[in-house]
């Protein structure tokens, strides 16, 4: 019997999600807790002052680390864009035709390498810190590929504005 009746399927029937492309994920921390870090203000930076800066949690900086590793683990998978927020993660995952195998394992499909880095990451983090699923879109053009990036870009400064803003 399916336990979640209501739980939507979040992939494209029949999409193969190993296939070449960009792919704009968003991951939510487990009940939305603010786990990953906070946002704060830029007093010094040379950012420009006063401007929202995301101030990463141990369990933010592990997954920050994890993300920035995923371009050496994988010779056709890049993160083209990324932003760590308070209780999840916005990415931009390209996957692109090999130039030659030379790790010598096939690239996951896009749910497998999330699965993966959910996996490690709560591994470090001692607790299982993700919602069940996450959420992906196929991006299919230069105009949605800009919009996004200045969605990731922007989102520390709209925080609390975000749908995924919560008070704790």
């Amino acid at each position: 019997m399916n336990e979640n009746p209501h739980r939507k399927i979040n992939r494209l029937k029949d999409y193969d999600y190993a296939q070449n492309g960009v792919y704009f994920v968003t991951i939510c921390t487990k009940e939305k807790r603010w786990i990953l870090g906070e946002i704060t203000s830029n007093v010094t930076g040379a950012d420009a002052p006063g401007c929202p800066l995301v101030t990463l949690s141990a369990i933010g900086q592990c997954v920050d680390n994890t993300i920035n590793h995923i371009d050496l683990i994988y010779n056709d998978i890049s993160v083209l864009k990324y932003v760590v927020m308070p209780n999840h993660i916005h990415l931009v995952v390209l996957y692109i035709e090999p130039e030659g195998n030379e790790s010598g394992r096939p690239r996951p499909p896009l749910q497998n390498l999330i699965g993966n880095l959910k996996s490690y990451t709560s591994k470090q983090a001692g607790e299982g810190i993700w919602q069940k699923s996450f959420h992906d879109h196929v991006i299919r053009n230069e105009a949605e590929y800009l919009n996004i990036w200045e969605y990731i870009d922007t989102n520390p400064l709209k925080w609390v504005d975000d749908e995924y803003y919560s008070i704790e």
